[in-house]
């Protein structure tokens, strides 16, 4: 934490940042607080294998469904999940976890947005909870009861999993993840909650569009 701090400062201050909170961020007393947090943030970087399926930042989403046990709350503008981040889901939900993913209503790119649509009822079968926003919003980052916040650049879609390079910060220091969870909560109370019975019947058209999603899952 207290590396990426410094590289945050540096980047910072190269944009023309307010030199007093550059100087706060290098100042030795700022710097032994976050090497006391030490245990509780780690740092993540999820770095393409060309032979390799694993990803550590799609692990890390897995631990958050998997330790969870009353709610864990999940903010992406892109949702492309994979068949194992839906077990993951279905897990959470049949232990009595609630599971509420955030997104867009509309995002920033019209495909993104037609894909995102093809898993609403999937993720809704599994048992998760579907809050629309009601702006393009591009924050990444979820919650897990009061206990562990993640942050980051990755999406839930297999290209941050496994092409792009991402980098992701997960937290279990009380006070990070109360801010957090208070955040998401606040975007929650704004968006629209959306149920199956809210969605058309799949046409055949529809059906189609969701298997050719399937076909370009890992790659949008």
């Amino acid at each position: 934490a207290a590396r990426l701090a410094y590289e945050f400062a540096r980047d910072f201050a190269g944009s023309g940042g307010d030199p007093a909170r550059v100087a706060r961020l290098l100042s030795p007393s700022f710097r032994s607080r976050l090497r006391s947090w030490s245990e509780r943030v780690r740092f993540i970087l999820g770095a393409p294998h060309p032979f390799s399926r694993r990803s550590r930042i799609r692990r890390l989403f897995q631990y958050v469904l998997e330790t969870a046990r009353e709610e864990v709350i999940i903010a992406t503008p892109y949702f492309v999940p994979d068949r194992r981040l839906l077990r993951g889901i279905r897990w959470a939900a049949s232990r009595g976890v609630r599971v509420v993913l955030l997104l867009p209503r509309r995002t920033d790119l019209p495909l993104m947005r037609r894909v995102n649509a093809l898993f609403y009822r999937p993720a809704l079968r599994c048992g998760a909870e579907l809050v629309l926003l009601p702006r393009m919003n591009h924050a990444k980052a979820a919650v897990a009861d009061s206990a562990l916040g993640v942050i980051g650049s990755a999406n839930l879609t297999p290209r941050s999993f496994h092409i792009n390079r991402e980098a992701v910060l997960a937290f279990a220091e009380p006070r990070m993840v109360a801010d957090l969870r208070g955040i998401l909560e606040r975007w929650r109370a704004a968006g629209t909650p959306v149920r199956i019975a809210d969605l058309p019947e799949p046409s055949r058209w529809a059906r189609l569009r969701r298997w050719l999603g399937e076909l370009v899952r890992d790659w949008v």
